[in-house]
């Protein structure tokens, strides 16, 4: 908080620094199981990555990852599967990504589908 505090005296609030930080302490949320600090920062970090960056950034990306994994911890399957599903189209679209990590959110999307099914 005391990085988030100084960068945001320092930088414009769209900064992708900002951006970055917010998504941290949602990490840092999550482990700690506190899912709506994590989720409040994730979405902080969402919009301004969006904002400073582009809906199609891999930094975009991995701020959705979190909101996934954040989902799926929280047993929201359906949220964690959209995300999901945003990841996989940015990563998709990026051409230095290698398939193990395109397979590996297919697999995501997978689990999110059997869990909804029951």
């Amino acid at each position: 908080e005391i990085s988030l505090f100084i960068r945001k005296n320092k930088l414009i609030h769209t900064h992708p620094d900002i951006g970055t930080t917010y998504n941290n302490m949602a990490r840092v949320y999550m482990q700690m199981k506190k899912y709506g600090d994590a989720q409040e920062n994730f979405d902080k970090a969402l919009k301004i990555r969006i904002e400073a960056l582009g809906e199609d950034h891999l930094d975009t990306a991995a701020t959705y990852y979190g909101l996934a994994i954040l989902y799926w911890s929280m047993e929201e399957y359906q949220s964690a599967k959209h995300m999901y599903e945003h990841v996989y189209r940015i990563l998709l679209e990026n051409s230095t990504i290698d398939d193990d990590k395109l397979t590996s959110i297919l697999e995501e999307l997978e689990k999110c589908n059997e869990k909804m099914k029951g």
